[in-house]
């Protein structure tokens, strides 16, 4: 579905929006304005994970007006999960939003093949965001959870039968890898950095419950018994010198 209007058009196409803003906007006044993000933003109140392109190509200017509309449009969609790029040809108009401090925070991209690659591509459909905060949120509790079996032994705890808790936190390491390799790849923003960090959590969890697992299976000396340790230390001492020396006298009534 598409909206024509004298300073603005919107579009559906593939799961995504594309919103045009054209020149005459920055003549408009504030409150048409603010109107015009009303709108827009309804139009995107029915998708829950809204990916969001924003042209600017056509502007070779960007008042503050026409600024804080995008501002608004932006967190609409981060809001709803979703992801926003602007398009953007001239150097007036970037010069404007690095000055507002947004160059660094928006994905701006130089058309719009690059602005639908960079919200997930011809691909993209509503409900990703969803799907990677549900997948990031379990891998970042799997991955907390095997960190803490994992780091029991070390504490001194015991645990019974310690093979058993073992596989157990094994097992929420890989839960956690996978669903937060999951996360970061549907996620944006928040989402991909839960999912990022469960991903890190499962692996330091992994790695201690493997060196644990080794350390507990290296082969061990049998106990000496305390018979080898006397024998040991009776071969040790020399015996002493006049022990050695001396000679038996015979008995007194030898010789009679």
């Amino acid at each position: 579905m598409a909206a024509n209007h004298p300073t603005f058009q919107f579009e559906n196409s593939a799961g995504y929006s594309v919103v045009t803003l054209h020149p005459s906007l920055n003549d408009a006044q504030w409150a048409s304005i603010e109107g015009i993000g009303t709108e827009i933003i309804g139009r995107l109140s029915g998708t829950p994970n809204p990916g969001l392109i924003v042209d600017l190509s056509s502007l070779n200017y960007m008042g503050s007006a026409m600024v804080a509309l995008v501002v608004r449009l932006w967190k609409a969609v981060n809001e709803r999960n979703g992801r926003m790029a602007v398009v953007n040809k001239h150097d007036m108009v970037l010069e404007v939003l690095r000055l507002a401090g947004l160059a660094n925070v928006w994905t701006i991209v130089p058309d719009t093949d690059a602005a639908v690659a960079a919200i997930g591509g011809p691909n993209y459909r509503p409900g990703r965001g969803k799907r990677g905060l549900v997948a990031s949120t379990i891998a970042l509790v799997a991955g907390l959870a095997a960190l803490v079996l994992a780091c029991l032994p070390l504490a001194g705890v015991k645990l019974n039968p310690a093979e058993v808790f073992r596989l157990s936190s094994l097992g929420a390491v890989a839960l956690g890898l996978i669903l937060g390799t999951l996360g970061a790849a549907l996620g944006a923003g928040f989402v991909r950095a839960m999912g990022i960090i469960a991903i890190v959590v499962s692996l330091a969890a992994g790695g201690i419950s493997a060196a644990k697992g080794t350390s507990a299976h290296a082969p061990k000396s049998p106990p000496e018994s305390s018979t080898s340790k006397e024998d040991r230390s009776k071969a040790a001492t020399p015996p002493a010198p006049d022990q050695e020396n001396k000679v038996s006298a015979p008995p007194a009534d030898a010789g009679k």
